[in-house]
This record gives structure tokens, sequence and C-alpha cells, in this order.
């Protein structure tokens, strides 16, 4: 059994940039539970008296879980003057530069498996060999998959002006649901973990487009099987597109 509890999944973000110990933004590391990052933000923000445009993180993380995320606030405070309920801080230092999307060197996940029967060799070795088909979870795509339906309307009317962080989130969740489609043709033909002529490897591994600006690197029949994807989602390809947006990047079929 997975995820019982929230105590069953954590999530350590890894931050690895050297901090200069001044500067306007005071960088946070925060232990939460059950609190989503866009909450934790407003809550920091309500915490330091500052726009929550103010708070900046380098990524998403789950909500369902207890997480270890990094947070930076432009502030001249050099704590929270509030309780921040449910949002532990453990750690915190002054920066020249606020915390930007990507700046984190990824995520280290604890998970407790329960009720688990047989050899726990057998289990970590076939585990470790064991491989599987890299797709965006539901938590990319928000309770009751809401975020596919809101950024397919967004991009359906013609990406109208919002706020930053929408739009983020818009073409995060079309780059997601797009490279869904691309894996799940992959698994259909039965090389989602094979090389094929023309593929762009990471480490030996077929990698799929997260759509963007930029021309893609594939060629021969992964590079027609992204143009294909593309076409039946022009609208959203387009999107992903934009001069607003940043270039494109791939990610890993298999994951392991």
């Amino acid at each position: 059994m997975l995820r019982r509890s929230p105590q069953d999944f954590r999530v350590h973000e890894l931050f690895e940039t050297p901090l200069a110990g001044e500067g306007e933004h005071l960088y946070l590391l925060t232990e939460k539970v059950e609190i989503t990052t866009v909450a934790a933000q407003s809550l920091l923000a309500r915490a330091f008296g500052v726009s929550r445009v103010d708070v900046s993180f380098a990524g998403m993380k789950d909500r369902c879980a207890v997480t270890r995320q990094w947070f930076s606030v432009r502030t001249p405070l050099s704590e929270p003057r509030l309780a921040v309920d449910g949002l532990a801080i453990l750690r915190s230092c002054r920066h020249r530069k606020k915390l930007r999307r990507g700046d984190h060197a990824g995520n280290r996940f604890e998970i407790v498996i329960r009720e688990f029967r047989g050899s726990f060799r057998e289990f970590r070795d076939g585990f470790g060999r064991a491989h599987f088909p890299n797709y965006f979870g539901p938590q990319r795509f928000g309770r009751n998959a809401n975020n596919i339906s809101a950024a397919l309307d967004w991009a359906r009317k013609g990406q109208p002006p919002t706020r930053r962080f929408a739009r983020s989130l818009h073409i995060s969740t079309l780059r997601s649901l797009m490279f869904n489609d691309l894996l799940a043709n992959r698994v259909d033909a039965g090389h989602w973990n094979t090389p094929q002529r023309g593929d762009a490897l990471v480490d030996g591994v077929p990698t799929g487009p997260l759509w963007g600006r930029g021309r893609p690197p594939t060629r021969g029949t992964p590079r027609d099987c992204e143009d294909a994807v593309a076409a039946r989602h022009w609208i959203e390809a387009g999107a992903t597109r934009s001069r607003l947006h940043s270039r494109g990047s791939r990610s890993g079929c298999a994951g392991g």
C-alpha cells in the first residue's frame, strides 16, 4: 500500500546554490504537511506583510506529502512576525537574488510501502533494475484534472493576458499533456524504453519534447511522431511556442 498518510511520502528539495548571507531576499527552508506550494506562498506573504509576487520558489511540490522546500521573500524583515500555521521554518539566510524556477538541483523522495509481502532483498534489487514509462502524474494536472480544463480553455481563447504564475502553470500543464500523449504512442509501439534511429537520448534513454520555442533535435521516425502529436494538439503547441514562453526542453521516456 502506498501513501496511506502524508507522512508516507516525503519530498526533500535539493538546493546547492551558495547563499551570500546578505541582500534583500530572505531564503527560507520550510517543512509543510498537506499544504500546496501556492498555499505556502500565500502564508509566507501574509506572515511577512508582502505581496505574493515577492515570495518565490523553485518548483511545485505535492500537497499530500511532507515536503521540505525553499522559498525566498523580498523583505527587510529578518524573520516572520506572525506564526505561520502548518509551515515550519528550518533555516534562513539572505541572498542578493530571488529564487527562480528551476534553481533547485532536484528532489529526493522517501516513500513508505506498507503491507509488502515477500523478500525485501528481491524487491529492492528488482526495483533498482526496473524501468517504467515516465508519465507526468495526476499531481501535475491538479485536483479532478482542473488544471487541464483551465489550460485548454486559456489556449483555445487565444492566450488572454493572465497572471505570470497562472500562465506558467498553463504552459506546464499543456507540455505535460502533450508529452504523455507522445509517450503513450511509444508505449503502444513497444519502444518507449528502446532508442530508435533519430532519437534524442539522455544517458542512453529516449526523450520526448516539452514543447516550447526552438526546433527539436530528433529526426526520422521519432521526429515524425513528435510532429504528429503537435499537429493533433496544434492549438496547445502554438501556446507553448509563444514568444512569451521559454525554449523547449526534453524529458526522459523511461524512469526507474
